[in-house]
C-alpha cells in the first residue's frame, strides 16, 4: 500500500465529490508516446508529457487527426474526432495504482498530475484502488488530478522542499506521518535525521516514524530515536516491530551534538503490539550520572513497550552481584550480555506496563531518586533489576518477575519499597538480594514461589557496610537467609517456609505473627535456625480467651483453680490473667501446663480473710 504524502482525502471521498474533475487513464503514465502505443490496447488511454504539458490519450487506430495512431485530447474533441475521453464522474477502477520499480517521483518534484502508483519492491503492495490523494491543497475541480506518493531515499532534501513550498503552521504528511511546517526549526544541521533543519516539526505526539524509522523489524531506528528524543522529549512508538541496533548514550550525545532532553518518554501501542529489539552490544540506553561523559539530570519514562535483546533460553549465563553467583539452568535467565538501561533516574521517572526478556540486566540505576517502576512483565531476565550506585526514593509493585536469576538486586540504596509483586520461578538464583549498605527497605504483600531463595542478606563486613531498617509484612513463601550485617530487620504477618540467621554482625531481628507456609497458614511460624536463631527477638501477638467465671469461697492462704483450653499454646509461655470482679487483695496467675492447656489460679493471700468473688469475666492472654 502506498503511503500518503499529503495528509488528503482517499479515492472514495474524491469520487464521491468528482464533478468531472479527473482525467483517467487505463495504461498510466509513458515518458514517450511511442511507449504508450506498444504498451496500451485499443481504445486504452494513457498519459505522455513528451510534448509539453502533460497530456492524455487514447489508442484509436481509426482517427485521422492522430499521431501514429493516438488522438489527443483536444483532436478527440472535435467534431468527428473520433470520441471524447469524458472528463465527468470517474470510477475506483479507473483510478487504479499503477506499479512502479524506483522511488523517483515526490510531490513537489517531478511528479505527473494523474499518475499515482505502489512500489513493487515492497511486498505485500498491491494495485488496490485506495492510494489516492489530492493535489496539495487545490480545491477539487477540474485539472486537480491526483499524484503518485512514495517514501523517499533521501527524506531531508524533499521535506525541504515542502516547507519551502507551505506557509508557517501547514500540515503536511510525509511517508504517513503529520508534520508542521515551522520555518524558526531550525534543529541540527549536522544532523541528517533530524527534519527540522528543514522548517519541519512533528504534528501530534512525534514518534520515530517522523524521522525517518519504520515499524517493520528491519530498519534500524537507532538514529530516529536519538534525533525523535533530543528534539520532542516524547515519542512514540505505534503498534509494529522496531529494531534499535546500537547503544543511546545522552551525555555522550551532548558532548558531540550539544543537545539536550531533560525528560525522556518512550510509549507504546501496548506491549502487545508495539516491539522493540535490541540488537546492539552493552546497553540500549543510559542517561544522567550512568553516562561517562556530558551527563545531565533526565528523567526516564517507558510505557506500553515490549523491549528484548537477543538472549537465548535454555542455557543461562551465570552472573554474580556481590558474593552471589546465579547457578546456570535452562530454565531461567538466558545467555545475554546486553542490558536495556542504565540510568540516573529523576522525577518523573516511572517504568510501566512493559514486557521486557533476554536481556542480562533489565534496568540499573546509579545514584537517581523518585522513580517508580510498575505493572511490568520481567521474564528471562539475569538480573530483572539492579537498584544500586545510592539510588534512593523508589517504588517496585506490582509486577511480575519470573524466570530470572536475581530478581531484585539491592546495593547501597535507601528508601526503597517492594511491594505487591509476584517474584517466583528464578531457579538457580534469588528472588531478592541485599549486598551491603541498604537502608529502609520495605518489603511488603509481595508473592513468592517456587524459587531456590527467596531473600538473600549479604555483606562485605561490619560498620559502615551494615544493612539496616528492612521490613517485611504480609509476604506470602519467604524463605530468609540472613548471612551478614544486617540489623533493625523486622518481620510481621508473613507466611514463612524458612528462616536462617547465620549471627554474624546480625542484630535486632525483630519477628512476630510469622505463620508456617503450609496449606492453611494457621500455625505460628517457630523454626528460627542458624547460629543467630537464639539472638531474634520473637514478639509474637499474644492469644486471647475470654469467659464467664465464677469463683469459690476461698479461705486464707486458699486456692481457687481451674484449666482452659487455648488452642495454639504452648509450654513455656508466658500467661497474663485479669478478673473483672476481683476484689479483697486476691491475686491471680496463669500458667500453660500442656500444649492447648492453661491452668489459672486465684490465690487469696496468708495476711487478708475468707473471701467469695462474685461472677464476672475471666480474661486470658498468652504469648508464643
Amino acid at each position: 500500500m502506498v503511503v500518503p504524502l499529503f495528509a488528503t482525502k482517499l479515492k472514495n471521498e474524491i469520487v464521491d465529490e468528482l464533478a468531472g474533475s479527473l482525467l483517467a487513464t487505463d495504461g498510466g503514465y509513458f515518458s514517450t508516446v511511442a511507449a504508450g502505443l506498444l504498451a496500451v490496447a485499443e481504445g486504452e488511454t494513457f498519459w505522455s508529457d513528451e510534448s509539453g504539458p502533460p497530456t492524455a490519450y487514447r489508442k484509436d487506430a481509426g482517427v485521422a487527426v492522430s499521431i501514429a495512431g493516438f488522438a489527443t485530447t483536444a483532436a478527440l474533441a472535435a467534431p468527428g474526432g473520433g470520441g471524447l475521453i469524458t472528463l465527468g464522474h470517474t470510477t475506483l477502477t479507473s483510478l487504479k495504482a499503477a506499479p512502479i520499480t524506483s522511488l523517483t517521483y515526490n510531490l513537489v518534484g517531478t511528479a505527473i498530475d494523474g499518475s499515482f502508483s505502489y512500489q513493487t519492491a515492497d511486498a505485500p503492495y498491491v494495485a488496490d484502488d485506495v492510494n489516492v490523494i489530492k493535489q496539495d491543497d487545490t480545491a477539487l475541480s477540474v485539472g486537480a488530478f491526483v499524484r503518485n506518493t512514495v517514501y523517499y531515499a533521501s527524506r531531508t532534501a524533499s521535506v525541504a522542499k515542502i516547507a519551502a513550498a507551505k506557509d508557517d503552521g501547514s500540515i503536511v504528511n510525509i511517508a504517513g506521518q503529520s508534520y508542521r511546517v515551522d520555518s524558526t526549526a531550525t534543529g541540527n544541521a549536522s544532523a541528517t535525521n533530524d527534519l527540522s533543519i528543514n522548517g519541519l516539526v512533528p504534528h501530534g505526539v512525534a514518534t520515530v516514524m517522523h524521522y525517518g524509522g519504520l515499524n517493520d523489524g528491519i530498519v534500524d531506528c537507532r538514529n530516529a530515536l536519538v534525533y525523535a528524543t533530543l528534539n520532542n522529549g516524547h515519542v512514540h512508538f505505534p503498534a509494529g516491530d522496531y529494531k534499535i541496533g546500537s547503544t543511546i548514550d545522552y551525555g555522550a550525545l551532548n558532548v558531540s551534538l550539544s543537545l539536550q532532553n531533560p525528560n525522556i518518554v518512550l510509549s507504546g501501542d501496548g506491549h502487545e503490539l508495539s516491539n522493540i529489539s535490541y540488537t546492539g552490544t552493552g546497553t540500549m540506553l543510559i542517561g544522567g550520572a550512568a553516562s561517562a561523559s556530558g551527563s545531565y539530570a533526565q528523567s526516564l519514562s517507558i510505557r506500553g513497550l515490549q523491549i528484548h535483546g537477543t538472549g537465548a533460553v535454555g542455557a543461562s549465563t551465570a552472573l554474580t552481584i556481590g558474593k552471589f553467583t546465579t547457578t546456570s539452568n535452562g530454565f531461567a535467565g538466558c545467555d545475554s550480555t546486553q542490558q536495556l538501561a542504565y540510568w540516573e533516574f529523576t522525577a518523573p521517572s516511572v517504568i510501566e506496563d512493559c514486557d521486557i526478556r533476554f536481556f542480562k540486566t533489565g534496568i540499573q540505576t546509579k545514584f537517581g531518586y523518585s522513580f517508580t517502576i510498575r505493572n511490568n512483565r520481567f521474564r528471562n531476565v539475569n538480573n530483572a533489576l539492579n537498584i544500586g550506585g545510592a539510588a534512593t526514593t523508589g517504588l517496585i509493585s506490582g509486577n511480575l518477575i519470573e524466570l530470572c536469576g536475581i530478581g531484585i538486586a539491592l546495593t547501597i540504596c535507601t528508601g526503597i519499597t517492594i511491594s505487591d509483586n509476584a517474584i517466583q520461578a528464578n531457579y538457580g538464583g534469588v528472588d531478592i538480594y541485599s549486598y551491603n549498605w541498604n537502608s529502609l527497605i520495605r518489603i511488603w504483600n509481595n508473592y513468592f514461589e517456587v524459587s531456590t531463595k527467596n531473600f538473600v542478606q549479604d555483606g562485605d563486613s561490619a560498620g559502615e557496610f551494615t544493612s539496616n531498617n528492612f521490613d517485611f509484612y504480609g509476604n506470602k513463601t519467604l524463605e530468609i537467609d540472613l548471612k551478614l550485617v544486617a540489623q533493625n530487620f523486622t518481620f510481621r504477618n508473613n507466611r514463612i517456609k524458612s528462616f536462617t540467621s547465620a549471627g554474624t554482625n546480625i542484630e535486632r531481628i525483630i519477628v512476630g505473627d510469622n505463620y508456617d507456609d503450609d496449606d492453611d497458614g494457621l500455625s505460628l511460624f517457630t523454626n528460627y535456625a542458624g547460629a543467630g536463631a537464639a539472638k531474634i527477638i520473637v514478639e509474637n501477638s499474644p492469644i486471647f480467651y475470654s469467659q464467664t467465671y465464677d469463683p469459690g469461697s476461698m479461705l486464707v492462704n486458699g486456692v481457687d483453680s481451674a484449666t482452659v483450653s487455648v488452642a495454639g499454646t504452648k509450654v513455656g509461655d508466658r500467661v497474663d490473667a485479669t478478673f473483672s470482679n476481683n476484689s479483697g487483695g486476691v491475686q491471680l496467675y496463669g500458667t500453660v501446663t500442656a500444649a492447648g492447656s492453661v491452668q489459672f489460679y486465684f490465690w487469696n493471700p496468708p495476711w487478708g480473710s475468707t473471701v467469695d468473688l462474685a461472677s464476672g469475666t475471666l480474661k486470658i492472654w498468652v504469648y508464643p
